[in-house]
């Protein structure tokens, strides 16, 4: 538990706009697992292959 969390942690998840259309999420996570949402260049959430079947699935 002394180990920097730097050496445990995988690779950025990639940016998106807060304002981006569903359909810029779902090319961006046929290559990722999740992307990180901005607004105003801050993180404001996470957003999931599986959050985005639960809204495609509506």
């Amino acid at each position: 538990l002394t180990d920097s969390v730097a050496r445990h942690m995988s690779v950025p998840f990639p940016l998106i706009g807060a304002g981006e259309p569903a359909s810029s999420a779902t090319k961006s996570l046929s290559e990722a697992d999740a992307l990180m949402v901005v607004e105003d260049g801050k993180p404001v959430g996470v957003i999931t292959r599986h959050d985005l079947l639960g809204f495609l699935s509506r």
